[in-house]
């Protein structure tokens, strides 16, 4: 059995469900600006060679020239990047649906935003982890990392959890509606 709360901060869960839905379009919305801004002007690519030069290593130091570590590093980054935006776009769609559900009662249109927040916590939880392991050998920061992305993991847990119970609250009535036949 999992956890149902019966409130979110105070407020009850089908206004918590229009906030969270509110906060999770703002922030993407925002996100997805962004990230386009940072690619289409050419920062990215600029952050990209700066790592490269960066790098003390010898033999990519001698292929800095001919763009091998810049190529190596650009084009997984493209990839995670384009996948991200991807994300973006889906979480502000499923956003939407659930603000839509909501409203109407219609309990099947919060199911979209369930699953894309469930496999965003387990995505991001992976690339933590990685992170963290990653970081260890080249910061000190890395605890500090780790510990604001662990409690961003823990409050997106949260407000699934809350829109869950909102959906089980209000999908309840439509498995157990039997009433008596009139003769």
């Amino acid at each position: 059995m999992v956890w149902a709360p019966s409130t979110c901060c105070g407020i009850g869960r089908r206004t918590a469900s229009y906030i969270i839905a509110s906060i999770t379009a703002i922030y993407c919305t925002w996100d997805l600006v962004m990230s386009i801004h940072y690619i289409s002007n050419g920062r990215f690519d600029y952050v990209m060679r700066d790592m490269c030069m960066k790098l003390t290593d010898d033999s990519f130091q001698d292929g800095l020239q001919d763009g091998k570590c810049f190529d190596a590093a650009h084009k997984p980054f493209i990839g995670l990047i384009s996948a991200r935006l991807v994300m973006e776009i889906l979480h502000v769609i499923f956003s939407f649906l659930l603000i839509h559900g909501v409203r109407k009662n219609i309990p099947r249109l919060m199911v979209p935003y369930m699953v894309l927040m469930l496999i965003a916590i387990i995505l991001l939880t992976l690339t933590t982890a990685f992170l963290v392991v990653v970081l260890m050998f080249f910061s000190v920061r890395a605890s500090l990392i780790a510990a604001l992305i662990a409690v961003v993991i823990f409050i997106m847990t949260y407000f699934n959890l809350v829109v869950r119970a909102l959906y089980k609250e209000m999908n309840e009535p439509l498995k157990n509606n039997f009433t008596a036949l009139k003769a």
